[in-house]
């Protein structure tokens, strides 16, 4: 065992409990879990866990997870930076504080994995120190430094402001600049009132749609819901018409709690789209809008209860779907064992545990799309559902249970929890930071 994994088997016995180490396992290193044994030590456990990721490398991984847990005790940081590179000049902080105001907050990803925690000087042996370099330079080199800074300032603010669609978000709140997002869905520009969706995935095209649901939808048909500018997908429940040489629909396989069609939403609804619920009054804020890692404006909403989820389908006049309903959308007519038939997931095909820890953004998986055309059906983020009442009806049942229903699978779930035949439950009033929701509206053509 090197020495760096030495301090970290020391660190992790010295921080962690018994039950955080073994949901650590199980969120995020199911393989190891299955390893664990009642009765085992915590210093065994700790063993088979860093000997489990050096070797199937995912080292950094562990650490990012552990900084999950315990930002305080494991701090991430990047191996490739040697250790005479850590201490940071007071003019490499200045760049560095710069570079992160005037970068818009998508750029960042959702796991600051290279981000370095670095030893800092006080502030004041800082300013003592940037007083006694300047204090070193002749006054005109002074002069021209200080007119070169300005200069490069002005340059940067000036292109920044004259780029089409960039957002000031020093000088806006989030909600504002969500709001004025979708405050004018005419303008002339190329690309008008881009939603997070095609901000995030070149493989979802905008479609200008009349205001009004069509009329006798078929299969393929799309339409912009004109709320929150979400792609619905429409999802019908008898087999298209495809002449009897074609096997793509020979089995028939829908619940008999289907009569009609859908509209289904396209994508997991984002943070950008709730966020607007939010400013208009219509939704409680995400449990976790502060934390920059799950807030980003393409990624799918996570933080919020089953009660979060129904008041947002209410606001779009629209509901959550019903286990019918989401099961049809995923599996089709052919009972498919994932949304996109019979192949393992990739990560080309969804977001789950093998791939980069973290949520990945709404429809970026475009090859895992549904027969129907819907976008993360599996991984990514545990979907809320309801309980079949009926296709057409937008209300939740009565009585509520004291669980609702999960589906899909999420960014830390295995390949087998990703399978449209799998259940999970929750108490409806928890939230966590792998469960989201999309909406439908059913089709109500006479």
């Amino acid at each position: 065992m090197t020495n760096q994994n030495a301090a970290l088997r020391r660190q992790m016995i010295g921080s962690l409990t018994e039950d955080d180490l073994r949901g650590l396992c199980l969120d995020y290193f199911p393989n190891i879990y299955a390893d664990l044994t009642t009765g085992m030590t915590m210093s065994r456990m700790v063993e088979l866990l860093l000997n489990g990721c050096a070797r199937n490398g995912r080292y950094h991984d562990l650490r990012a997870a552990l900084h999950r847990i315990n930002p305080l005790a494991f701090p991430h940081v990047d191996p490739n930076e040697s250790e005479s590179t850590r201490l940071n000049t007071v003019q490499s902080d200045l760049v560095e504080q710069f570079t992160a105001v005037i970068t818009p907050p998508f750029a960042h990803s959702r796991i600051p994995i290279t981000k370095i925690e670095v030893e800092v000087l006080p502030i004041q042996e800082k300013v003592n120190s940037l007083l006694t370099s300047l204090w070193l330079l002749t006054p005109l080199w002074t002069l021209v430094s200080l007119c070169l800074i300005v200069l490069l300032v002005f340059i940067v603010v000036l292109l920044t402001s004259s780029l089409p669609g960039v957002v000031n978000v020093t000088r806006l709140p989030m909600v504002q600049a969500v709001t004025s997002t979708f405050s004018n869905p005419d303008q002339s520009s190329p690309n008008p009132t881009l939603t997070a969706v095609q901000q995030s995935s070149a493989a979802l095209q905008r479609i200008e749609e009349p205001a009004q649901l069509p009329k006798n939808p078929q299969l393929g048909a799309r339409w912009l819901r004109p709320q929150d500018h979400m792609q619905m997908v429409y999802v019908p429940v008898n087999p298209p018409q495809l002449g009897n040489t074609s096997p793509q629909f020979n089995l028939t396989v829908v619940s008999p709690n289907l009569t009609y069609g859908f509209w289904l939403d396209q994508t997991e609804v984002s943070n950008q789209q709730y966020d607007l619920c939010v400013a208009l009054g219509f939704c409680n804020e995400s449990a976790l809008a502060a934390n920059a890692d799950y807030h980003n404006p393409t990624y799918p909403v996570v933080g919020v209860s089953w009660f979060d989820a129904t008041a947002y389908c209410t606001w779009v006049a629209g509901q959550l779907p019903t286990v019918s309903q989401w099961t049809h959308a995923a599996a089709g007519f052919q009972n498919s064992t994932f949304p996109w038939g019979e192949a393992e997931p990739t990560c080309d095909l969804a977001q789950f545990n093998d791939c980069e820890i973290g949520l990945a953004s709404v429809g970026s998986k475009p090859d895992g799309r549904s027969w129907a055309g819907a976008y993360d059906l599996a991984g990514n983020v545990w979907e809320w559902v309801q309980a079949d009442g009926g296709e057409t009806a937008v209300d939740p049942p009565r009585d509520t249970p004291r669980v609702q229903m999960l589906r899909g699978g999420g960014w830390n779930s295995d390949p087998r929890q990703m399978q449209n035949s799998v259940r999970k439950f929750e108490n409806p009033n928890n939230w966590l930071d792998h469960l989201g929701f999309r909406c439908v509206y059913p089709d109500l053509s006479p």
